[in-house]
């Protein structure tokens, strides 16, 4: 739980979620330990499976790939199916992301393809094993999921909460950089030296070439997974639909001040407003719900799911 965190701990849970590449000589200067004092840290961090992992944050539009979200609602489902079900999707070269939720919707998948029709297909196949429980659906096409940082981590941080400049210009990029996006996406503080190793190019080389992406946006950011119920925290994602868009810009303008609130979605064909929260439980979900609507006349209805358990099928750039 974050109050059997270390201040320490918390800060470098904050720096990892803020740049996972970021070294431990980088986050001790910033934080006041040792180098190997943060070594340390971390790798405790890892083995009390408060941190899962590190990835890296793509902005696959400008590869060309599209995003869709799938969220659906089951009716006489059982454990076995659910099995089969999250068996069937890992296997899913497209699928990114599953999760298991309670609340407005009961699962949610997360589709990568270069076409729609490649997404029909996927769907279609999907629909041939399990349309018997699926009893409602909902599908959306992913603009944008902008994370930011988690400033709750670490407390009287101010939010450094920027809203996203849409740029979805599509880049070439070759097939080292493909590979070299690959391994970061599986483990985003991989070192230099080990991605020099697997592609045969020296360090530097890697170093410019991931300097580029970044450059051009195809990388947005790094960032560590972190266990959020480990920290005593639920997660929810929250559905916002409005009587008219007049308050829309002051709505989200609030949204990203709050100190809980780790992404928004932008969608196609979704709700009018989707953000996700960190938070201490039901009692302080409320509070921020309430807040909102106490604040804004112009909201019509607020929904959410509870995430239960979430999976990062992870998906090869091709």
């Amino acid at each position: 739980m974050t109050e059997t965190l270390n201040l320490k701990d918390r800060k470098i849970l904050l720096e990892l979620d803020r740049n996972a590449r970021a070294t431990n000589a980088e986050i001790a200067k910033k934080i006041g330990l040792s180098k190997d004092s943060v070594g340390y840290r971390i790798k405790q961090l890892e083995k009390n499976k408060i941190i899962s992992g590190y990835r890296t944050i793509i902005n696959t539009s400008k590869l060309g790939y599209i995003q869709h979200r799938v969220a659906l609602q089951f009716i006489d489902i059982n454990s076995s199916i659910l099995t089969d079900m999250i068996s069937f999707l890992k296997k899913e070269k497209g699928v990114s992301a599953i999760a298991q939720n309670e609340g407005e919707w009961d699962f949610a998948i997360l589709y990568l393809s270069k076409t729609s029709l490649e997404f029909y297909e996927f769907f279609e196949r999907f629909l041939g094993g399990f349309r018997n429980v699926v009893k409602d659906k909902l599908i959306s096409e992913i603009i944008l999921y902008h994370e930011v940082e988690r400033s709750y981590l670490v407390e009287n941080i101010k939010p450094k909460k920027m809203k996203p400049k849409f740029d979805f210009e599509k880049v070439n990029i070759d097939k080292i950089d493909l590979q070299i996006l690959n391994s970061l996406s599986e483990n985003a503080r991989v070192k230099l030296i080990d991605l020099a190793d697997e592609f045969s190019l020296s360090s530097m080389l890697v170093h410019q070439r991931i300097k580029k992406l970044e450059k051009k946006g195809v990388i947005v950011s790094y960032k560590a997974d972190i266990n959020v119920l480990s920290l005593n925290r639920d997660y929810y994602g929250v559905k916002i639909n409005l009587n008219n868009y007049s308050e829309k810009v002051k709505i989200l303008d609030e949204i990203y001040s709050i100190s809980e609130m780790t992404a928004v979605l932008y969608s196609i064909n979704g709700y009018d407003i989707e953000f996700d929260l960190d938070i201490l439980g039901t009692k302080e979900y409320h509070k921020v719900i309430n807040s909102l609507r106490d604040r804004f006349s112009t909201i019509r209805g607020i929904k959410s799911i509870r995430a239960m358990e979430y999976w990062h099928v992870g998906h090869k750039l091709t």
